[in-house]
């Protein structure tokens, strides 16, 4: 690793890499064209996995450690679960609706 990482320390001359980390969704990602390295993302699981409940269990242990250093990521007591792109019975009644929920766009 740090034979690959050489070429860039010399690059900097022993400065920091300029990294921007933006907590946000897929469908609204504000980058120019070319302007990044790596976006990367989770893909929705539509069914199998309820992504944004499971991520509750780690966002309120984050929140309780990190809301002073990063308040504005950390504004809602839970996950967002409206923009969630999986199908979900519990929240949208049925098998069927939550099917018709995730598909609707």
């Amino acid at each position: 690793m740090a034979e690959l990482m050489e070429p860039l320390h010399e690059q900097l001359r022993g400065g920091s890499p300029a990294v921007s980390i933006r907590c946000g969704t897929a469908a609204n990602i504000e980058a120019s064209d070319e302007s990044a390295d790596l976006i990367c993302i989770d893909p929705p699981y539509y069914n199998n996995v309820q992504y944004a409940e499971l991520s509750d269990y780690f966002y309120v242990w984050q929140k309780r450690t990190l809301h002073d250093l990063y308040p504005q990521i950390f504004r809602r007591r839970l996950t967002n679960k409206q923009d969630e792109a999986v199908a979900n019975p519990a929240r949208d009644g049925s098998s069927a609706d939550a099917s018709a929920a995730a598909t609707v766009g």
